[in-house]
């Protein structure tokens, strides 16, 4: 009823424990994240405007899902991993989303002494039967994990990755896709340890915007890059323009792409909502 009252799922079939990310197609709801019975999860499903959810368990997955994109029967998953070590808690990252919260005494990460190259892992996995089946469509063990996907149509997605300078290729990175998952192009790579890239979205058939920030000298600085001929084969990414003191974690254009609403975080934790347009 247009957000006016919400009610709690309490018949879900294989309980989602973390939700990395929520979407909507055609009418049903689904849930990307770790699973009650397996820790690298899959994706949940509401036929039901989400009164019942059914889970689908991935084999195929070598990291915990993370985001996910769905048209029709055709779904993709992003996962990803980063190096951890035993006491978390003893090292400073700047990265909200691996530690959630911030020491403002630093302005870099300290590094994770026990890290190894292969402690980073980036998969993309697809099924084109609505879950029945899977296959793994992308693949990088040692440089950097996935964020968020988002996909035109069946055969034409977008995702984004980052990574710090614990790895041996930092920065934030955006491949695309146009033949189904067969091949993804590299379109964008900012070799910048302080730059992170979140999620990213079609303004438009022909234009992305992909939205994270930079975090250096204890400041959040949030950036949106866009791209209108990303499908070239020397796309151009410009940075249209951010605001300070906060990080861009999700973005919605509407449906005419005039305007547009952003998720921020703050270095205080605190959520902020902007509009643009």
């Amino acid at each position: 009823d247009d957000g006016s009252t919400f009610a709690p799922s309490k018949k879900s079939a294989g309980n989602v424990v973390v939700t990395q990310d929520a979407v909507s197609d055609s009418g049903n709801f689904y849930l990307v994240g770790a699973l009650l019975q397996d820790a690298n999860g899959g994706v949940s499903r509401s036929t039901d405007k989400g009164e019942t959810f059914e889970a689908f368990h991935i084999d195929e997955l070598k990291a915990p899902a993370r985001y996910g994109a769905f048209k029709g029967d055709t779904w993709y998953l992003t996962a990803g991993q980063w190096p951890q070590t035993q006491d978390a808690s003893s090292k400073f990252t700047k990265r909200l989303h691996r530690s959630g919260k911030f020491d403002l005494s630093a302005s870099a990460s300290d590094g994770d002494d026990d890290a190894t190259p292969t402690d980073w892992m980036a998969q993309i996995v697809k099924t084109t039967d609505g879950g029945e089946t899977w296959t793994s469509v992308f693949e990088d063990e040692g440089n950097f994990y996935l964020n968020g996907i988002d996909c035109l149509d069946e055969d034409t997605c977008v995702a984004v990755g980052e990574s710090d300078a614990d790895s041996p290729s930092p920065g934030s990175r955006i491949f695309t896709t146009v033949d189904g998952g067969a091949t993804w192009n590299l379109s964008l790579l900012v070799s910048d340890p302080q730059e992170s890239l979140m999620n990213v979205v079609f303004r438009s058939p022909d234009e992305i915007w992909a939205v994270g920030g930079n975090v250096s000298n204890r400041k959040f600085t949030g950036r949106i890059w866009s791209s209108t001929n990303w499908k070239d084969d020397q796309p151009e990414w410009a940075d249209v323009g951010g605001v300070d003191d906060a990080w861009f974690v999700d973005v919605s254009p509407s449906t005419s792409g005039e305007e547009a609403w952003a998720l921020a975080m703050t270095l205080q934790s605190t959520s902020s909502i902007f509009h643009y347009g």
